[in-house]
């Protein structure tokens, strides 16, 4: 099942709680991996409006698991007061979890913040003054308390203390400021950890088990690229790694569990604090955007700044986090302007010309925007859902023809089916006869036809092993496809996953893998399975798109021990006979075109090329990103123009 990272593309207040919560409503676990309350999500839910600070956005979902991981700092009373909120408005915490790694927020932190803060003067940095760097100096310094120290009174008591009278001298002696009373703030945590004691549990294990059960994770994404210690706009930053990367490290999982990251933008640009800011609108427009948007903040109410759609930005966002897709909101705050601009690349006082965000503040400040104007629109498309629903002016025509009319590259609209399986090859064309793609198969090519090793361990990895060697054979458009079997309650030793066919380092023929799988079922009782399906489609070096998301895994079904009745098998589909679909009780073999499609998700390809060919007719691609407009519209220009100014975006 997928696990996907929620990220913020630009400074933050993208919009990401509205994107969070429509993925939350479809996971099974929620994790929160890096921050504190510095960060705010606004969530409408059933009309109702939350402000979510560290409570992961799942929470609104009873069934659903929310993780707060070992890279997340939590203020205890400012946690506890959320979690008293939730409950007076019937919300249960009872699936709430917190890794004993996380670090605490101390009083003395946000002392020392507001006291740090005032001492810069006009060189403050503007944070929230809500202690987190603080915390996260003393986590690297070695001297934080984490939520196990918390939890086990006589260990924080003591580890309180120790650091509590370091914090106490440096309050006073350098900013003379007044030292806390060490005795009152150890009584009055010590009451906050028995309050969260039930919640403290090891979320990388957690996660771990969650993934390795198949389950839906998210991991919510806080603050945004803009604001990375490393990658953001130094000093003008945030303490943590809020790039798609902090979520694996503040979690406690490798990389190899995710499936999609998914960026979250604007259709214009804002952000809170100082630092430059090449597109920020001091006019008139800028306030209409900022007043007609909303853009004040969630946790402090500070009104935002605001500029023009800043496409260097969000170019360096898909190179740094990985981006798979891109969420674009907010198109309708838009409305009323005459003209709307674009970013697209920045001028330095020399007249060199930057498509890259520069790594250096003092290089940011010197930058002058160059941009791309388009016809504005005047009509209210808060409510549009399609674009056939948007604005003439605002469905350009399609600039670049389809993806399989692309004669520049020398593609044409026959693809080539990496398989040897006539039953494949028929039932895929028999899928995209609608879509007018041509589909030739291997025996279709009067060449040898390379071995293609399927040593992956996963359905993607071989899909992606097959197109790779058949690209790299024949230098035309080409797609794989790759399927796993799956069991509940079976020894990982019996798990077929990919290897459907090879049982004990032996290739079965359809007859041997009846044999095997129908005598599997009786020793099981019946087998509990699932498909998992993926697709590798390769059109040059440049452009590959792939995927192996939920609408690529079957409906659960059952593999039974008695062959179909009247002692038929399909061709290229042996367990179609084994195979029963529970809601029916028919047998695979059994079922119609559409009926199997439903149950078996064979018509996930469909959908696949439906979207890539759909992603080529709006122009919104970014090569190896699809640019999803979720909730609001963003003009179908925008891949065009990143495009053209070298802004390489993805599918």
């Amino acid at each position: 099942m997928p696990a996907n990272i929620i990220v913020g593309s630009q400074w933050g207040d993208e919009g990401k709680g509205k994107i969070i919560d429509i993925m939350a409503s479809r996971a099974e676990v929620v994790v929160r991996a890096t921050g504190g309350n510095n960060a705010g999500h606004t969530v409408v839910n059933h009309g109702e409006v939350y402000k979510l600070h560290l409570i992961p956005s799942g929470i609104l979902y009873p069934d659903t698991l929310c993780l707060i991981g070992a890279g997340v700092v939590l203020d205890p009373k400012d946690f506890i007061s959320e979690l008293d909120n939730l409950e007076s408005r019937g919300i249960s915490t009872a699936n709430l979890k917190i890794d004993p790694r996380a670090h605490v927020v101390m009083p003395w932190h946000i002392e020392l913040d507001g006291l740090s803060e005032k001492f810069r003067g006009n060189s403050d940095i503007g944070t929230t003054k809500r202690g987190i760097g603080p915390t996260y100096m003393d986590k690297y310094e070695r001297c934080g308390l984490r939520m196990y120290d918390l939890v086990h009174p006589e260990i924080f008591a003591q580890k309180a203390r120790t650091t509590g009278e370091l914090k106490n001298k440096i309050i006073t002696a350098v900013y003379g400021g007044t030292a806390f009373d060490l005795d009152g703030v150890i009584a009055e945590y010590i009451e906050y950890g028995k309050r969260l004691a039930p919640y403290i549990a090891d979320v990388s294990v957690l996660t771990y088990e969650a993934d390795k059960a198949g389950k839906t994770i998210m991991f919510e994404g806080a603050q945004a690229t803009l604001l990375d210690i490393d990658f953001g706009t130094y000093p003008y930053v945030t303490s943590s790694h809020p790039i798609s990367a902090g979520a694996c490290i503040g979690s406690g999982v490798g990389p190899k569990m995710i499936t999609n990251i998914i960026g979250v933008a604007k259709a214009y640009t804002t952000r809170v604090g100082k630092g430059p800011f090449p597109t920020e609108l001091n006019d008139e427009t800028g306030d209409l955007i900022r007043n007609k948007g909303g853009e004040f903040g969630t946790t402090t109410g500070r009104p935002r700044r605001t500029g023009w759609f800043d496409a260097v930005i969000v170019r360096h966002s898909v190179r740094t986090n990985g981006l798979d897709g891109l969420a674009i909101n907010k198109l309708d705050t838009l409305s009323g302007l005459k003209t709307l601009k674009m970013c697209v690349g920045y001028e330095k006082p020399d007249g060199t010309i930057l498509k890259d965000f520069p790594a250096a503040l003092e290089e940011l400040a010197d930058c002058k925007p160059i941009y791309e104007e388009f016809e504005g629109f005047s009509e209210d498309i808060s409510s549009c859902k399609t674009f056939d629903e948007l604005p003439e002016k605002l469905t350009y025509p399609a600039i670049t023809p389809t993806l399989f009319e692309r004669k520049k590259q020398g593609i044409g609209k026959r693809l080539l089916y990496g398989t040897g399986n006539p039953a494949k090859l028929s039932l895929m064309r028999k899928n995209l006869e609608q879509l007018q793609i041509e589909i030739v198969g291997l025996s279709d090519i009067d060449v040898a036809v390379p071995q293609a090793d399927e040593d992956g361990d996963s359905p993607l990895e071989n899909a992606r092993k097959k197109a790779k060697c058949y690209y790299e054979a024949f230098q035309i458009p080409v797609f794989s496809c790759d399927t796993g079997l799956y069991f509940e309650n079976v020894p990982e030793d019996k798990q077929p996953g990919v290897h459907v066919r090879r049982v004990n380092g032996k290739n079965l023929s359809d007859a041997e893998m009846l044999a095997y799988y129908s005598g599997l079922a009786a020793e099981y009782g019946g087998l509990h399975a699932y498909y998992r399906n993926a697709i590798c489609l390769i059109m040059d070096e440049e452009h590959i798109y792939e995927s192996m998301d939920e609408t690529f895994s079957s409906e659960p079904f059952l593999i039974t021990s008695a062959q179909h009745p009247d002692g038929i098998r399909r061709e290229g589909f042996p367990l179609d006979c084994l195979s029963v679909d529970l809601t029916t009780g028919k047998y695979y073999y059994d079922l119609d075109p559409a009926e199997l499609g439903k149950v078996a998700a064979e018509d996930g390809s469909r959908r696949f090329f439906e979207k890539i060919t759909g992603i080529f007719q709006h122009n919104m691609l970014y090569p190896k990103m699809t640019v999803i407009v979720v909730v609001r519209p963003f003009f179908r220009k925008t891949g065009e123009t990143l495009e053209k100014r070298g802004c390489s975006t993805g599918t």
